[in-house]
């Protein structure tokens, strides 16, 4: 469960990151990827729900940020801080 709520957070973060090039999308495209497949192996389908659709509304939002190099290096931080933390919880 602690799992489970730290995929949750993670979605959370990148729904925040609100929404030229768009390199920023593509990388929060792959980090709500991992994200979800997290998600899904958790097996909690209410819990995996709400994280679909937090992700489906920072999606609509991504193309929207002027500054795309600044959004990809955002969500791809969220990432790796998320990986850190699963990989340093006891399974």
């Amino acid at each position: 469960m602690k799992k489970f709520l730290l995929v949750a957070m993670g979605a959370l973060v990148l729904a925040a990151c609100g929404g030229g090039s768009k390199e920023g999308v593509a990388e929060c495209e792959k980090v709500s990827k991992d994200i979800m497949a997290l998600a899904e192996k958790a097996n909690n389908p209410t819990m995996t729900d709400a994280i679909k659709k937090q992700l489906e509304t920072a999606k609509a939002e991504w193309a929207k940020v002027e500054d795309q190099k600044q959004l990809a290096q955002t969500c791809k931080t969220a990432g790796e801080q998320m990986k850190a933390a699963l990989a340093n919880m006891p399974k």
